[in-house]
């Protein structure tokens, strides 16, 4: 057989791979559409396929909506008690580019409060990266009197008197059932998100419980 039948044969064979997985791809996200559109159903509650102009507008100032590119937020689920709106969404950015592109995708909680008085902020599992931008200058609120804290999270903001006025012993103590979420503040509204992680649809109504737990701690 000629080299040029078995590279013609390869780069058929490798279309048709891609092709297949494309239409998997499709086929769960089309799946996913319905489970979230039922379960937002089910409880009585608002689905969209994209955010509101004024929820988009608010979501665009904070860090996370700042990353990357080709950012874009679907299956939007809206729960507004009139005291809490908390918004739901698959959310998704690609950075890096060529071999090295990437595409991120994440379940993201948006949610705003009159109850809510919050400083400028942002709190993070602290990893071994975040301690080598420590020496080249990145500031990481540390509490001397609470090294378990300290190692645990990265805290950020651009007030820190504010910030460690806010993060009380009573709040600090509370994040540590929450080990392995980000947090961004600001003023009446919260970002919670877990990094690159996207909850299954059935996992819904707990991502909802965990997002309320933090705005308990937020409010408290």
């Amino acid at each position: 057989m000629s080299p040029f039948l078995i590279f013609a044969g390869i780069w058929i064979l490798t279309g048709i791979l891609g092709l297949i997985i494309f239409m998997i791809a499709l086929q769960a996200d089309k799946k996913r559409r319905a489970d979230l559109s039922q379960f937002a159903s089910d409880l009585g509650l608002q689905y969209q396929h994209a955010l509101d102009p004024e929820d988009e507008q608010l979501f665009s100032g904070f860090q996370l909506a700042q990353q990357g590119r080709s950012r874009k937020a679907s299956n939007v689920i809206v729960a507004d008690s009139g005291e809490l709106r908390m918004i739901l969404m698959d959310y998704q950015f690609t950075t890096g580019s060529g071999k090295n592109q990437s595409v991120r995708k994440q379940s993201v909680v948006l949610a705003r409060s009159a109850s809510l008085s919050l400083p400028s902020f942002s709190i993070a599992p602290e990893n071994f990266f975040h301690r080598i931008g420590e020496l080249l200058g990145y500031k990481d609120i540390d509490f001397d009197d609470d090294p378990r804290f300290s190692n645990q999270f990265l805290l950020h903001g651009a007030d820190e008197s504010a910030v460690r006025r806010f993060f009380s012993s009573e709040r600090r103590n509370r994040f540590h059932d929450y080990p392995d979420v980000t947090v961004e503040g600001a003023d009446d509204c919260f970002l919670f998100y877990q990094p690159s992680k996207r909850w299954k649809a059935d996992e819904t109504k707990l991502l909802m419980e965990k997002a309320f737990a933090i705005y308990a701690i937020l409010q408290s």
